[in-house]
């Protein structure tokens, strides 16, 4: 993979500087897993079944997750982090065997879910980023 860009989306984590702890939201070819949305652009042939795509360059895309929002911490400016919890045929959790997501909501952001407090049900929108050990989400969109 020669490149990988983030697009649609400019997860500017400035915003972000009101929530404890260091956000990671890695983007390269040794982190993208299964679960995430992506678009890949080749300039070679489409191979056979089961063949190798040789990407020219990966995009992450952005994607929508519905859970159980746990662990909820405001930060300042209207920044803040929660946990979502999936359900157990969530496709992320098939796919990736990852039950739970970290999100980060932005200054700023569009959050239709109103105040969001633990054991809310919502559907987040945003960037999905692996970590190497779990996944975290930048929210783009918050709805109830």
């Amino acid at each position: 993979m020669e490149s990988a860009a983030v697009e649609n989306f400019d997860p500017d984590t400035s915003g972000l500087g009101g929530i404890p702890g260091t956000p990671n939201f890695p983007f390269d070819a040794t982190t993208v897993v299964a679960g995430q949305r992506v678009e890949v652009e080749s300039t070679t042939a489409v191979p056979t079944a089961g063949g190798n795509i040789i990407a020219d360059k990966v995009k992450l895309q952005q994607q929508a997750l519905v859970g159980t929002v746990s662990n909820f911490v405001a930060g300042s400016g209207g920044a803040a982090t929660f946990d979502l919890n999936l359900p157990t045929d969530s496709y992320l959790t098939l796919l990736a065997g990852q039950s739970v997501i970290h999100v980060f909501q932005q200054p700023g952001r569009d959050n239709r879910s109103g105040t969001i407090t633990n054991t809310s049900t919502v559907r987040v929108r945003g960037l999905l980023f692996w970590t190497g050990t779990g996944f975290n989400m930048i929210a783009r969109r918050i709805t109830p």
